[in-house]
């Protein structure tokens, strides 16, 4: 089953036939993390840094922010096996995008949060 995760938004799986697929990262941070041994993994498409920036939408929706949305798809992950401590990541995206003046660094900001 191909499964799209949209902005703000995180898909896990364990089953070896889904596709799992985000698209127009820009300055979001897209990130796969993946345990071999359980054949657990998933992807989290964030687009703001930290979910102190405001409380109210983090609890609405978590996977906006790095911090909440990984640790919400860690526990997602979890949930189906995975061990969290053996995963393997990968990240995309963190581009600078309509800030030519590097105003706001968004993509950096991600890319720091997450790392």
């Amino acid at each position: 089953m191909k499964l799209i995760v949209d902005l703000s938004d995180a898909k896990v799986s364990n089953k070896a036939d889904d596709v799992i697929t985000t698209y127009c990262l820009g300055s979001c941070i897209g990130v796969t993390p993946f345990d071999p041994v359980a054949k657990v993994g998933g992807i989290l498409h964030f687009q703001l840094p930290s979910s102190r920036a405001d409380r109210r939408k983090s609890e609405a929706k978590p996977y906006m922010f790095a911090d909440s949305g990984m640790v919400n798809m860690l526990k997602s992950l979890a949930s189906m096996g995975a061990d969290t401590k053996k995963l393997k990541n990968k990240l995309a995206g963190g581009a600078s995008m309509l800030d030519q003046l590097d105003t706001y660094n968004i993509g950096k900001r991600n890319y720091a949060a997450i790392r």
